[in-house]
């Protein structure tokens, strides 16, 4: 017979899904005697997904266009890090090159290098992003007026 204060889940052992030991639970169903072995348990939970995304990508490398120019390619060298210990980001590939990082983006894009995430590439359809070009048109378009409203009231004042 169940009552409001039964205590026997409480009561039994369980054993840690990490290092096996059996363990009393405090107040609710645990699978971790310790949060370590919580901490240990999601950590290979995370190495077994980051391995398994390179797995899946490794021996997939898609050729590169022929159509390049030198500069692309120089800059998919470097983001991929043939022929250097390290791979470099968009931004240090762009600060070596002297070019907008902007520029550098596309460019790998368009390599076949670089692939956005959907919600990059929704920001940048839709223009919200901070910095998209059709945001900064809207900004200046808006600029523009309140200045033209500000020259007219002070014109009608004079």
């Amino acid at each position: 017979m169940d009552t409001l204060f039964d205590l026997r889940d409480f009561s039994e052992k369980r054993i840690c899904a990490t290092c096996g030991k059996e363990f009393l639970p405090t107040q609710k169903q645990q699978r971790f005697c310790c949060p370590k072995c919580k901490r240990v348990f999601f950590q290979r939970k995370e190495d077994q997904r980051i391995k398994a995304r390179y797995e899946s990508t490794k021996g997939k490398e898609e050729p590169l266009p022929e159509n390049l120019s030198e500069r692309v390619k120089e800059a998919v060298k470097l983001y991929l890090g043939i022929g250097r210990k390290k791979r470099l980001g968009i931004r240090a590939i762009a600060n070596l090159q002297d070019v907008s990082h902007i520029q550098i983006r596309r460019d790998l894009i368009e390599a076949g290098v670089y692939k956005p995430t959907p919600e990059q590439n929704r920001r940048a359809r839709k223009g919200t992003g901070p910095y998209s070009r059709v945001r900064k048109r809207e900004m200046s378009e808006e600029r523009k007026k309140e200045w033209e409203r500000k020259v007219k009231v002070c014109v009608w004042r004079i």
